[in-house]
């Protein structure tokens, strides 16, 4: 079984908020078969994503991950950009 988990606080500037804190955004958990879960963390810094969902997207039998993006800029400062949905395909070999 997978699990991808997104961060969302669309407000957050990470380098004006929190200057190097690194906060996972984007993670990807997997059960194993003793009921623990193996974490990879695949992106940081980058808290925009509201929802997300393992799918596969290009047919070939791998669960790929669809992200939607929200960036709410307070500040006429913050230069925060992001897209609208990210898609990360899984380069795995089966």
């Amino acid at each position: 079984m997978a699990m991808v988990v997104g961060a969302f606080l669309p407000q957050f500037d990470p380098k004006h908020d929190f200057p190097g804190y690194g906060i996972p955004s984007l993670v990807w958990f997997e059960q194993k078969g003793d009921g623990k879960w193996k974490e990879w963390v695949l992106e940081r810094r980058h808290l925009v994503h509201p929802t997300v969902k393992c799918t596969d997207i290009d047919g070939n039998g791998d669960l790929n991950i669809v992200a939607g993006c929200f960036v709410i800029q307070y500040r006429p400062d913050q230069k925060l950009h992001s897209p609208w949905l990210e898609v990360w395909e899984n380069q795995g070999k089966r």
